[in-house]
């Protein structure tokens, strides 16, 4: 049993090393940070030393910073919180709605303009929602589970923002209806 243990503990740091590397890859510190106490602080040694009943302070104290820095991480790292973000989505959605009265080519991509005026209405609403949902499992995972969803979190697509993606389609027929997005702002949309 305890050579089960040892590779299950062994295993769990590596997986944590996995994700700190992905994350810090990705530029999400506080993430990896987070990920750091959690996986190799709190999991990884509740299974080294094997305890399962009694933990002492110590784990208690890196889980709990483990939350901490993940809340935090979701406020400073979900495009939810990024006001740039925010108002590109909104700037987009006026320029894909004008695209059906200033391009002349707007009848060939209908189905994309109608599809880019619902995924930009909705956009940051969705983003919202996506963070509530994060913060809500931050908060209320216990740590195993919390390692795990941090894993297929971290290994998953990211969430697609169809709001962009849509507005790429329109620009590439209609680059004339984005006459009101600054250059920043079409450098960025179209990255």
């Amino acid at each position: 049993m305890t050579t089960f243990r040892l590779a299950l503990a062994a295993f769990c740091t590596l997986v944590a090393l996995l994700l700190i590397t992905i994350n810090l890859f990705q530029a999400h510190w506080l993430s990896a940070i987070s990920i750091l106490f959690l996986g190799i602080g709190t999991v990884g040694l509740s299974l080294f030393f094997s305890l399962e009943f009694e933990r002492p302070l110590i784990l208690d104290a890196f889980f709990s910073l483990s939350t901490i820095l993940g809340v935090a991480g979701i406020f400073f790292e979900h495009r939810a919180f990024d006001i740039s973000s925010t108002e590109l989505h909104q700037k987009a959605l006026i320029a894909i709605a004008s695209a059906e009265f200033e391009c002349p080519a707007a009848y060939q991509i209908a189905n994309v303009l109608n599809e880019g005026l619902k995924s930009c209405a909705i956009q940051n609403n969705s983003d919202i929602s996506d963070a509530v949902f994060q913060l809500g499992k931050a908060v209320h995972l216990p740590d195993s589970v919390g390692l795990i969803d941090a894993t297929h979190s971290t290994l998953t697509d990211p969430d697609v923002d169809r709001c962009v993606y849509y507005a790429k389609q329109v620009y590439a027929v209609c680059p004339n209806s984005f006459f009101g997005l600054s250059s920043e702002s079409k450098a960025i949309l179209l990255k």
